[in-house]
């Protein structure tokens, strides 16, 4: 987790819930090379996500609801992702 510094457990996000959060995949989490539009071997690096906590109580969890955190729509491309219209 970035953002906010704290204690990444139930609790504190339960008592966190209208405030920003931003994590960050764990290196290895997402394929640690792939191939550009040329076929070249590029790293990836670490996707960053920001958003918000939701309580669904009911279920006992937390919902993080999240876009990723890129400049532009190649830079969201770059990493292999893309938006489905």
């Amino acid at each position: 987790m970035v953002r906010p510094h704290m204690d990444f457990t139930y609790h504190s996000i339960s008592s966190h819930t209208n405030t920003l959060y931003v994590l960050r995949t764990k290196p290895g989490v997402q394929q640690p090379t792939r191939q550009d539009d040329l076929g070249t071997e590029v790293a990836d690096t670490p996707l960053k996500l920001k958003g918000e906590m939701i309580l669904v109580p009911e279920a006992d969890c937390i919902l993080f609801e999240a876009s990723p955190v890129v400049l532009s729509l190649d830079d969201l491309n770059r990493r292999g992702k893309g938006i489905i219209i």
